[in-house]
């Protein structure tokens, strides 16, 4: 869901999926594809043990609207021991 919020706020210049799941609410492609906001700064990670990996047809979308991307694989699970450990890549990336 901060995806679809992040896509419609002008309030940020960057955000962070991690282990994106895009089933539960249809409309977020959607809304990314006909957003009108640009140029923002993403941080996409997918791990080697998520149960489904949406990044194939979201990562497109997302890098139509800006070229500040970064696609990051890990060999963690779908847990907070692997998101935690990418925080400082993540302030990192949004910081540059």
């Amino acid at each position: 869901m901060q995806l679809f919020f992040a896509a419609r706020s002008n309030r940020f210049e960057g955000f962070a999926i991690l282990s994106p799941i895009t089933y539960p609410c249809k409309k977020i492609n959607q809304t990314l594809i006909f957003s009108q906001k640009k140029n923002y700064k993403v941080y996409i990670s997918t791990e080697h043990l998520d149960a489904e990996n949406y990044t194939e047809n979201l990562f497109p979308i997302l890098q139509s609207k800006t070229t500040r991307i970064k696609l990051v694989k890990t060999e963690g699970g779908h847990d907070y021991k692997n998101w935690n450990s990418q925080m400082f890549n993540i302030f990192t990336f949004m910081k540059n």
